[in-house]
Protein backbone atom coordinates (compact mmCIF):
# COMPACT_ATOMS: atom_id res chain seq x y z
CA UNK A 1 0.00 0.00 0.00
CA UNK A 2 1.59 3.24 -1.02
CA UNK A 3 0.67 6.43 0.95
CA UNK A 4 0.69 9.42 -1.01
CA UNK A 5 2.36 12.49 0.01
CA UNK A 6 -0.61 16.18 0.37
CA UNK A 7 0.66 18.28 -1.82
CA UNK A 8 1.62 21.26 0.42
CA UNK A 9 -0.41 24.35 0.39
CA UNK A 10 1.05 27.43 -0.73
CA UNK A 11 1.48 29.89 2.09
CA UNK A 12 0.20 33.51 2.05
CA UNK A 13 3.28 34.91 0.86
CA UNK A 14 4.37 32.26 -1.66
CA UNK A 15 0.52 33.31 -3.27
CA UNK A 16 1.43 36.77 -3.46
CA UNK A 17 4.87 36.20 -5.04
CA UNK A 18 3.19 34.00 -7.55
CA UNK A 19 0.36 36.72 -8.35
CA UNK A 20 3.20 39.70 -8.86
CA UNK A 21 5.35 37.55 -10.97
CA UNK A 22 1.54 37.29 -13.13
CA UNK A 23 1.01 40.37 -12.76
CA UNK A 24 4.64 41.39 -14.18
CA UNK A 25 4.36 39.34 -16.73
CA UNK A 26 0.86 40.36 -18.48
CA UNK A 27 2.31 44.42 -17.49
CA UNK A 28 -0.12 45.41 -15.04
CA UNK A 29 3.10 47.11 -12.86
CA UNK A 30 1.23 49.12 -10.87
CA UNK A 31 -0.94 46.16 -9.38
CA UNK A 32 1.98 44.51 -9.14
CA UNK A 33 3.89 47.25 -7.17
CA UNK A 34 1.06 47.79 -4.87
CA UNK A 35 1.03 43.80 -4.31
CA UNK A 36 4.92 44.09 -4.05
CA UNK A 37 3.87 46.42 -1.32
CA UNK A 38 1.60 44.77 0.41
CA UNK A 39 4.12 41.39 0.37
CA UNK A 40 6.98 43.24 2.25
CA UNK A 41 4.38 45.28 4.60
CA UNK A 42 2.75 41.41 6.03
CA UNK A 43 6.01 39.81 5.69
CA UNK A 44 8.85 42.22 7.27
CA UNK A 45 11.01 39.17 8.68
CA UNK A 46 10.54 36.80 5.68
CA UNK A 47 14.16 36.77 3.88
CA UNK A 48 12.86 34.71 0.84
CA UNK A 49 10.00 38.21 0.49
CA UNK A 50 13.31 40.38 0.55
CA UNK A 51 14.74 38.64 -2.16
CA UNK A 52 11.87 38.36 -4.34
CA UNK A 53 11.22 42.03 -3.61
CA UNK A 54 14.53 42.76 -5.16
CA UNK A 55 14.80 41.33 -8.08
CA UNK A 56 10.67 42.21 -8.40
CA UNK A 57 11.61 46.29 -7.52
CA UNK A 58 14.45 45.75 -10.17
CA UNK A 59 11.93 44.96 -13.28
CA UNK A 60 9.63 47.66 -11.70
CA UNK A 61 12.25 50.20 -12.14
CA UNK A 62 12.20 51.01 -8.41
CA UNK A 63 15.66 51.25 -7.97
CA UNK A 64 15.84 53.13 -4.60
CA UNK A 65 13.34 50.05 -3.35
CA UNK A 66 15.82 47.81 -4.77
CA UNK A 67 18.59 48.96 -3.00
CA UNK A 68 16.87 49.46 0.18
CA UNK A 69 15.94 45.73 -0.19
CA UNK A 70 19.75 44.61 -0.80
CA UNK A 71 20.28 46.00 2.38
CA UNK A 72 17.32 44.36 4.02
CA UNK A 73 18.74 41.28 2.28
CA UNK A 74 22.24 41.66 4.07
CA UNK A 75 20.85 42.88 7.54
CA UNK A 76 18.75 39.69 7.61
CA UNK A 77 21.23 36.96 5.65
CA UNK A 78 24.86 39.32 5.89
CA UNK A 79 26.48 36.14 4.20
CA UNK A 80 24.09 36.12 1.27
CA UNK A 81 25.98 35.09 -1.63
CA UNK A 82 23.83 36.41 -4.75
CA UNK A 83 23.88 39.93 -3.66
CA UNK A 84 27.54 40.19 -3.28
CA UNK A 85 28.01 38.61 -6.97
CA UNK A 86 25.19 41.19 -8.11
CA UNK A 87 27.36 43.81 -6.17
CA UNK A 88 30.66 42.83 -7.80
CA UNK A 89 29.09 42.76 -11.45
CA UNK A 90 27.68 46.38 -11.00
CA UNK A 91 30.78 47.46 -10.22
CA UNK A 92 32.47 46.11 -12.88
CA UNK A 93 29.46 46.92 -15.24
CA UNK A 94 30.49 50.78 -14.15
CA UNK A 95 34.02 50.24 -14.88
CA UNK A 96 35.33 49.70 -11.42
CA UNK A 97 37.51 46.91 -11.98
CA UNK A 98 39.03 47.60 -8.64
CA UNK A 99 35.98 47.61 -6.29
CA UNK A 100 34.72 44.70 -8.56
CA UNK A 101 37.88 42.48 -7.41
CA UNK A 102 37.19 43.33 -3.71
CA UNK A 103 33.75 42.40 -3.74
CA UNK A 104 34.31 40.04 -6.09
CA UNK A 105 36.90 38.10 -3.10
CA UNK A 106 34.21 38.64 -0.29
CA UNK A 107 31.56 37.01 -2.21
CA UNK A 108 33.45 34.59 -3.06
CA UNK A 109 34.98 34.13 0.65
CA UNK A 110 31.00 33.22 1.42
CA UNK A 111 30.75 30.63 -1.51
CA UNK A 112 34.08 28.85 -1.29
CA UNK A 113 33.53 25.78 0.78
CA UNK A 114 30.07 24.98 -1.06
CA UNK A 115 32.47 24.23 -4.46
CA UNK A 116 34.79 21.42 -5.09
CA UNK A 117 38.40 22.82 -5.47
CA UNK A 118 39.30 22.33 -8.65
CA UNK A 119 36.29 23.98 -10.26
CA UNK A 120 36.95 26.46 -7.24
CA UNK A 121 40.21 27.50 -8.84
CA UNK A 122 38.97 27.75 -12.46
CA UNK A 123 35.91 29.67 -11.31
CA UNK A 124 38.18 32.17 -9.64
CA UNK A 125 41.05 31.97 -12.30
CA UNK A 126 38.54 33.46 -14.43
CA UNK A 127 36.62 35.50 -12.71
CA UNK A 128 40.04 37.54 -12.06
CA UNK A 129 41.36 37.00 -15.66
CA UNK A 130 38.55 39.34 -16.33
CA UNK A 131 38.97 41.89 -13.67
CA UNK A 132 42.68 42.11 -13.07
CA UNK A 133 44.50 39.61 -15.95
CA UNK A 134 47.49 40.97 -14.35
CA UNK A 135 46.58 39.67 -10.67
CA UNK A 136 46.73 36.21 -10.18
CA UNK A 137 44.27 34.54 -8.05
CA UNK A 138 44.06 34.50 -3.89
CA UNK A 139 46.54 31.70 -3.11
CA UNK A 140 44.31 29.50 -1.21
CA UNK A 141 42.12 29.34 -4.52
CA UNK A 142 44.14 26.40 -6.06
CA UNK A 143 45.18 24.65 -2.58
CA UNK A 144 44.82 20.40 -3.04
CA UNK A 145 44.17 21.54 -6.72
Amino acid sequence: MEFKKKAKKPKEHEKLMAEIVRLVREGDRQQASAKLDELLENHPDRLDAHVFALEACRQLDRHEDALFEMAVVLALEPEYFAVHQFLAQGALARGNRALAKVLLDAAWEIRKDDVPKKLRAAALESHYRLLSPEDPPPADADDDA
